[in-house]
């Protein structure tokens, strides 16, 4: 009899894949979105090699949640990129938490956009 791969021994063996898998693909993102927008803080401009946050310059061009960057099309997380910026930690609260509702580049309530990102 054929052994079913959602089951028993299988199933645990496929959610390894799965997972190193995403894993993986999460990382060549990480590393692509680095070479792309650079390592420093658009902001505060430190460094941050390993710990930089992507964030949306506007959340209303937002597709999805740079957290799901390992489900999309390459292509589609390619062109995520293009309307967002990385920043340390640190600015990164201070952006999303302190302000509410500011949009990073926010001019006399006019939204952003690619071509006003001051980085």
């Amino acid at each position: 009899m054929k052994k079913h791969l959602h089951r028993g021994e299988n199933a645990d063996r496929r959610r390894a894949r799965h997972r190193a898998y995403y894993a993986r693909v999460r990382a060549e993102r990480r590393e692509l979105a680095r070479r792309i927008l650079g390592t420093k803080c658009g902001v505060c401009g430190v460094v941050v090699e390993a710990g930089g946050h992507l964030h949306h310059l506007d959340p209303e061009l937002k597709a999805f949640k740079f957290c799901h960057m390992e489900h999309v099309s390459l292509a589609r997380f390619l062109e995520e990129l293009r309307h967002a910026a990385i920043v340390c930690p640190a600015c990164h609260g201070r952006i999303t938490w302190a302000s509410g509702t500011r949009v990073l580049g926010e001019e006399d309530g006019a939204p952003a956009t690619v071509d006003d990102c001051p980085f």
